[in-house]
């Protein structure tokens, strides 16, 4: 997704280029930008001129939004889930001095990653590598088999 964002606005890449450019291999990004399509994050696109872009203004997708909608919801632990008073979660709740750092852990971590918006981490990436591009990948490949 930050690759993406790091593209122009409305570009597309294949998920054949996509998962070359960040070096992942394609049945694996291919089921996580399936998930990423489904949470509307993403938009799959068919045909020559199809791929994989941005369904929204990387300003407006955190890095939460991307965890969660692989991963679902973020939960460190049981425990820290919804109420705090509901003992089935866990039967040792009343008495666990483990519970509050548990807590402070999954609040943190989700405000960090909410705090992380793809337009920023894609200019991070711009900043300390250039994206890489439809172009240069069919380059590279042309370079190959020369």
């Amino acid at each position: 997704m930050i690759h993406l964002a790091s593209l122009e606005a409305g570009a597309r890449m294949s998920s054949k280029c996509l998962s070359r450019a960040i070096g992942s291999p394609e049945p694996f990004l291919t089921k996580v930008m399936q998930s990423l399509v489904a949470s509307h994050l993403a938009v799959s696109r068919r045909g020559k001129a199809g791929g994989f872009e941005l369904a929204k203004d990387p300003a407006t997708i955190t890095m939460l939004d991307v965890v969660e909608a692989v991963e679902g919801p973020l939960i460190l632990a049981d425990c820290t889930q919804s109420d705090p008073a509901n003992v089935d979660l866990c039967p040792r709740l009343s008495r666990c001095g483990a519970h509050s750092v548990w807590v402070e852990a999954q609040a943190g971590l989700r405000r960090t990653l909410s705090e992380a918006h793809l337009d920023e981490l894609a200019e991070n990436t711009r900043f300390h590598q250039r994206p890489i591009s439809i172009m240069d990948l069919s380059r590279q490949e042309k370079n190959q088999h020369a």
